[in-house]
């Protein structure tokens, strides 16, 4: 058996009551109700092993790669900028860090040819090499 992951979830004590009457039912405490529905919901959902921000929307990889074309060649650039305010401030704090580490690894492993790793600046903020070849 594969550990398990800790969720929570918050729902309202009408609906925490209606899933209890369920899951006795069903002969199952509400947990285990619950992870019965939530299994049975992701069975046919495949990832692809090289998936590693299923939190990040596609469009937001879009606006990246075409931010290179407002960008001058040899320029120092931030994944913040890359992605533009509007977007990158409706990130949680959370997301920005994690996503941050995720872009360095995946601008490290070749995934943005155009990008090489910066310096960081004194607030911690990884900078990006653009060299567009």
């Amino acid at each position: 058996m594969k550990p398990k992951k800790t969720i929570s979830v918050r729902v309202s004590e009408s609906v925490a009551d209606k899933l209890t009457f369920m899951a006795l039912k069903k002969g199952l405490n509400r947990q285990g109700y619950i992870e019965n529905i939530l299994n049975d919901l992701t069975l046919s959902i495949k990832i692809p092993g090289d998936v590693k921000m299923l939190y990040i929307e596609p469009s937001v990889f879009e606006q990246i790669e075409n931010s290179f074309s407002n960008e001058k060649k040899g320029q120092e650039i931030s994944l913040k900028k890359l992605i533009g305010d509007k977007i990158w401030n409706t990130f949680e704090d959370t997301t920005k860090r994690n996503f941050g580490k995720e872009f360095r690894v995946m601008v490290e492993s070749g995934e943005f040819p155009e990008l090489s790793l910066g310096k960081k600046k004194s607030n911690n903020e990884q900078q990006y090499n653009y060299d567009l070849n």
